[in-house]
């Protein structure tokens, strides 16, 4: 019997997702709601051993060179950003139950502050641990920022290398009157051995096409 969280109200917390870490230890759970949390669960999903961060975020789980697995996020809302001086910043936090120290178990990934939104895939870590693929957008910002509307590497040693890919050519179409276009994220993953990235595109024209490109030799 899987035990969840109560609101302070006795309301039960739907969870919004439910992830197994990549060495099957544990089990990541994103609660969902206002009081909603990340945590690290037992494999038997009856006891929370950790609180990752609170909320929900986009998010992945990966490997760092040192091979520990860890959860990056894109730390946004004010909770989440309040540890970093309110900036938006990617995060990884290390899910080993027993590294609760921030300065061993969280590091800043990259500064997020100029980026609109990102999605991430670790899956690239099981095979090249220490790295991780993001995929950002803008909603029709002109001129475009450093890695705005990219897909690029970014090293999880909290040192911000980056090895930037390719341009996704994908518009969301923010402020037309279909609002945005959520198939036109792109959403790149890549291989287990990073060596091809698969991603959406619209190339440019919201709600029309969306044709998958991969990537190939992309480490």
């Amino acid at each position: 019997r899987v035990l969840m969280p109560r609101t302070a109200t006795g309301q039960l917390l739907p969870p919004g997702w439910i992830g197994m870490s990549p060495s099957g230890k544990w089990v990541v759970v994103e609660w969902s709601g206002a009081d909603g949390a990340t945590e690290v669960w037992d494999r038997t999903l009856t006891r929370s051993l950790k609180t990752l961060y609170p909320g929900a975020s986009h998010s992945d789980l990966a490997i760092d060179a040192a091979g520990q697995e860890m959860i990056v996020y894109l730390a946004q809302t004010g909770p989440q950003t309040a540890p970093f001086q309110g900036r938006a910043v990617f995060v990884g936090v290390r899910l080993d139950p027993q590294c609760t120290d921030p300065l061993v178990c969280t590091r800043v990934v990259m500064d997020a502050s100029y980026l609109y939104a990102a999605h991430m895939s670790g899956i690239g870590s099981r095979g090249r641990p220490g790295w991780l693929l993001v995929s950002t957008y803008a909603l029709g910002v002109q001129p475009l920022e450093a890695f705005q509307d990219e897909i690029f590497w970014v090293s999880l040693d909290g040192l911000h290398a980056v090895k930037r890919i390719a341009h996704h050519h994908s518009d969301v179409g923010e402020g037309g009157p279909l609002g945005r276009d959520y198939f036109g994220e792109p959403h790149a993953t890549s291989s287990w051995n990073a060596g091809a990235i698969v991603f959406t595109s619209n190339w440019g024209v919201p709600f029309e096409r969306y044709d998958v490109f991969t990537l190939t030799g992309a480490w």
